[in-house]
């Protein structure tokens, strides 16, 4: 196996988990408190759909090539409309001055699952990309994408955690602004 599979695979990892890393930003502002156990869970959440779209990706390329280039901008215009709704959620919410005794917002499974979803469309278009590898390779590359969101994603949640509850309100309406300009991202990244 190439090297070149591996130095493709980080950077393709570096640029792709930005986004996961914004989230997980967020997410250690937001909810400081949460156990090594779920953080270890939630970035392995975030590295899976980073190996599993890529994949998908690849796969697309081997099968239904023709269909892929109206798959993506569909896919692109979902994310973008629930980056945007989120955003503007997390916007009022965090404008709203919450009392002092606020309480740290726990993110459910669905919304994990959204939120995985959503930061891992931008890496269905690197399975185009790497259509030409074997699947051996494709599989290897995305794992090495995974793997670097998964240490991008604690990294942040990290980063966040420390800044604490006591910029809340304005780290929601922080991640709010992210959240909207992740989905404008995608969004551009897909129809330029």
């Amino acid at each position: 196996m190439d090297g070149v599979i591996y130095i493709n695979g980080l950077l393709f990892g570096l640029g792709l988990a930005v986004d996961s890393f914004l989230i997980a930003l967020t997410d250690g502002l937001d909810n400081p408190n949460v156990k090594i156990g779920k953080l270890a869970l939630l970035a392995a959440m975030f590295a899976a759909f980073q190996i599993l779209m890529p994949m998908l990706g690849w796969l697309c390329m081997h099968t239904v090539a023709v269909y892929v280039d109206y798959f993506d901008k569909v896919l692109s215009w979902i994310a973008f409309a629930v980056m945007l709704f989120f955003g503007v959620r997390m916007i009022v919410d965090g404008v709203k001055k919450q009392p002092l005794e606020r309480k740290e917002r726990d993110i459910g499974i669905s919304a994990v699952i959204l939120q995985c979803f959503v930061t891992s469309v931008d890496s269905l278009a690197v399975g185009f990309a790497i259509a030409n590898y074997t699947v051996i390779s494709a599989l290897v590359c995305s794992i090495v994408i995974g793997s670097v969101t998964f240490i991008m994603f604690c990294l942040g949640y990290t980063v966040g955690k420390r800044f604490g509850l006591r910029f809340a309100d304005a780290a929601s309406v922080i991640g709010g602004i992210v959240f909207i300009g992740i989905g404008i991202e995608i969004l551009i990244t897909t129809l330029i």
